[in-house]
Parts: C-alpha cells; structure tokens; sequence
C-alpha cells in the first residue's frame, strides 16, 4: 500500500523534473504521430524498418537534447536532427522534407490549441499547474495525442475513399 501511496505522491507533487521524466515515453507516440501524418499528407512510401529507424533515432535525440540542452535551444536541435533524418532516410527533396516538418507540427499544434483551454477549465488548473505537476501533464498529452490519431484515422479513412 505504501508503493501506491508513493506513486500518487510523486504523480501529484509539483516536480518539472520529474514531469519530464515521467513523461519521455510520450515522445514515442508523438514521433509516431509525427512520421503517420507526413507520410499520409505528403504521401511518402516507406518501409516499416525506416518507421522504427526514423522513431529510435529522433527519440534518442530528442530525450538528449531535453535533459541536457536548455530551452529553446532543444527545439532547434530536434527539428535540425528532424530535417535530416527525413531527408536521408525517406529520400525527399528539400520541399517534401520541410513540409513533413511543418504540415505534422502544425497539426498537432492546433489539436494542442484547441484541447489546452477545455482541459485546464475540466481539470481547474493554471497551464503552470500543467507542467509542474505530472498528472495533469499525463491527462493533457493522452487527449492531445489521442485527438491527434482520431484526426490521422479519419484522414486515412478520406483518403483511402
């Protein structure tokens, strides 16, 4: 019962470090989200280990960059990595490789828009609340990340029709 206890305690106590801790399995599912939707945006052939290449490498970096480059600096380093993981391993053209950056961004930035506020009224915080306390950052990323795939599920159904 204590283990449980101790959970709750690190999941409720306001700790950044630990927020980003906790929270470095979602850059996986981000990435993942990332890779889906600029291949089916752009539609950009690939093979299933370039999806695991593309995922590992950009995880890897980016989970360095987080804990060991000081914002907003990390950003820059990740979409840098980003740039040129996609442009060797997918093989576009520079035009095709900025768009798989920005189209997928941009989408995932809107979805995050339009969820942030809804989620801090549902849950009563303030957006420090968010990022200090792990538990709301876990309950935001779930909404975002899963309104993200309902979005490249309905685009792939569009698509495919």
């Amino acid at each position: 019962m204590e283990i449980i206890s101790n959970i709750w305690s690190v999941l409720t106590t306001e700790n950044e470090m630990m927020t980003k801790i906790i929270n470095a399995p979602t850059v996986l599912i981000e990435l993942w989200l990332l890779f889906q939707l600029a291949t089916c945006i752009l539609k950009i052939k690939y093979k299933k280990e370039q999806e695991i290449i593309y995922i590992s490498i950009l995880s890897i970096s980016s989970l360095i960059s987080e804990f060991f480059v000081p914002g907003p600096f990390n950003v820059f380093i990740n979409y840098l990595i980003m740039f040129i993981v996609i442009r060797l391993l997918l093989k576009t053209n520079i035009i095709q490789t900025l768009l798989a950056i920005i189209i997928p961004t941009v989408i995932i930035a809107l979805v995050a828009t339009l969820t942030l506020n809804p989620t801090l009224k549902v849950l009563h915080i303030t957006s420090v609340e968010l990022n200090t306390f792990p538990i709301y950052t876990m309950i935001y990323q779930l909404i975002l990340y899963f309104l993200t795939f309902l979005f490249l599920f309905f685009l792939k159904s569009i698509i495919i029709n």
